[in-house]
């Protein structure tokens, strides 16, 4: 599949009243057929584009995406964190900080976490959510 077939695909379901389970029909359809990781950047960027929208906790495309771990995933995600930040994004990073494999990588997502809460960029919501995991992060490495 194209990275144009699939952004047209998540469009189409942009708009339901279920996107999470819409969305999951559409990861059952994708893990179908061969798929290599240039999917990645297709769904960042149309999560990017739809900030508000419900993908779920945290979704069938976020399990989706973290199936690429150690493939291009993470990378993606710092990319479209400092492109466009959004509130399931910075949670998506949250995760990633939570499964560091090193205190260097930890270190380094969490520098990227703080500046969120700075980035002229994110909304005040996705602010609001970098400021919350920097606490709980806070209080996890002080246990």
């Amino acid at each position: 599949m194209s990275s144009e077939e699939i952004y047209s695909q998540l469009e189409q379901i942009a708009q339901s009243t279920d996107f999470a389970h819409e969305s999951g029909e559409l990861v059952r359809q994708w893990e179908s057929k061969p798929a290599g990781s240039e999917i990645l950047k297709t769904v960042f960027r149309f999560m990017e584009s739809h900030p508000d929208l419900d993908f779920g906790a945290p979704g069938p495309l976020v399990h989706f995406l973290e199936d690429f771990s150690g493939k291009g995933y993470e990378e993606c995600l710092i990319e479209s964190v400092q492109k466009q930040p959004i509130p399931h994004t910075v949670w998506m990073l949250n995760r990633a900080i939570n499964g560091a494999s090193s205190q260097e990588e930890r270190t380094s997502l969490l520098t990227l976490l703080g500046g969120i809460a700075e980035d002229p960029k994110a909304s005040k919501v996705t602010k609001e959510e970098a400021i919350d995991f920097i606490k709980f992060q806070v209080r996890k490495g002080a246990s």
